[in-house]
């Protein structure tokens, strides 16, 4: 799957839908696919609210599947962002005494296997890896 369009969150509802059809059609669980967009959905909405503000931009997303393993990429021409270089947010500290930003960032590592930064030819791309369980298929293969 390759997308390419505005970076604005009217957007995001028309790159869900692709995105849960897809991985749907490869038999995975819903459960998993909905942690899986959600952690996207953190990425998608950061490129939206800071990489090109106050202006609006364009992201490209790629999604490739293989066996169990998913890979969503996200290349912008926005300010340079290297996301892994976000310390985690406190998240015990009492939210009054917390600093703001990082929780998106938190969500989506929390939610995916791996994530790869690297920023090349003015561009921030990022990939976010989720395996996804075989519970489903294997499930199947019982009843074959």
């Amino acid at each position: 799957m390759h997308w390419t369009g505005r970076a604005t969150l009217d957007e995001w509802d028309k790159i869900y839908d692709i995105i849960f059809n897809e991985l749907t059609d490869h038999g995975f669980e819903h459960s998993e696919i909905i942690s899986f967009l959600v952690a996207l959905e953190e990425i998608f909405i950061n490129i939206s609210n800071y990489a090109y503000a106050p202006d609006i931009g364009n992201v490209k997303i790629e999604m490739n599947v293989e066996d169990n393993m998913v890979t969503v990429g996200f290349t912008d021409k926005g300010k340079k962002f290297n996301p892994l270089e976000i310390d985690p947010p406190d998240i015990r500290a009492p939210r009054s005494k917390r600093k703001p930003g990082g929780l998106g960032i938190f969500i989506s590592r929390s939610k995916t296997d791996e994530m790869l930064y690297e920023y090349k030819n003015n561009s921030n791309k990022l990939k976010l890896i989720k395996n996804f369980s075989d519970t489903k298929r294997k499930g199947l293969e019982i009843y074959d």
